[in-house]
């Protein structure tokens, strides 16, 4: 008997832990973060003739699919959003592209003040397998993002011939608005780390081969992460 109850409290354990979506599942988010995942078809995404998009856009395997027609760099409307930058975000998208080499995506977002801006990734997406493409906006403040354009294949200012691009495919795995981690402190080291708003946080903590616990403050910490090193 008590076999067996030690077996129930294990699979009560297991039923419990959170789990991933398989290779493809998104950071974790909370419920104000937008995200879509495509599972339900285009969900608002896209919604334009394909002369204006590009490109022609289908729902396939839980991905927006899409080729481009060559006639314009491609894009990608996203639904109304109305966000409130009161903080740090990014817009973050798993993607790939058919292009020979790398290519920097770009996002083209519309704020409630009236402004359109294009943003770049911070890095390329190599060819032909998902990658990352991280669009930062922390430094858009006291303002609304009221919807964006993703171009999977560069911004339209990048792209010198679109002829070029001309049935080059391209698939949006998912879409997240995340906020982006601000460290304000870190307790339980030799320094401690009182106030920053950077992207990267150096907190000296010397390895003397004893266990060590480590206090991080901040907002947005769930999407960080901490990486020990020499």
């Amino acid at each position: 008997q008590l076999l067996v109850l030690v077996l129930v409290l294990v699979l009560q354990l297991l039923l419990a832990l959170p789990r991933a979506t398989g290779a493809g599942a998104g950071p974790p988010r909370a419920a104000e973060e937008p995200s879509w995942d495509f599972g339900a078809g285009l969900d608002g995404w896209g919604r334009a003739t394909w002369e204006e998009l590009g490109a022609v856009l289908e729902v396939a395997g839980d991905e927006l699919r899409g080729v481009a027609l060559g006639t314009r760099a491609p894009r990608v409307h996203s639904p109304a959003l109305g966000l409130e930058l009161d903080g740090p975000w990014a817009i973050v998208a798993r993607l790939k592209h058919g292009l020979a080499t790398g290519v920097t995506p770009a996002v083209t977002v519309r704020l409630g003040s009236g402004a359109s801006l294009q943003v770049s990734a911070r890095a390329a997406v190599p060819s032909n397998s998902f990658d990352l493409a991280v669009f930062p906006l922390f430094e858009l403040r006291n303002d609304t993002l009221e919807a964006f354009d993703l171009f999977p294949l560069g911004g339209a200012a990048t792209v010198a011939d679109p002829r070029a691009l001309a049935r080059v495919a391209f698939a949006v795995d998912w879409v997240r608005i995340l906020r982006r981690p601000v460290l304000t402190g870190a307790s339980g080291c030799q320094d401690d780390l009182d106030a920053s708003t950077g992207e990267t946080f150096t907190v000296n903590c010397p390895l003397d081969g004893g266990a060590r616990r480590i206090k991080l403050t901040g907002v947005g910490l769930r999407q960080a992460r901490l990486y020990v090193g020499n």
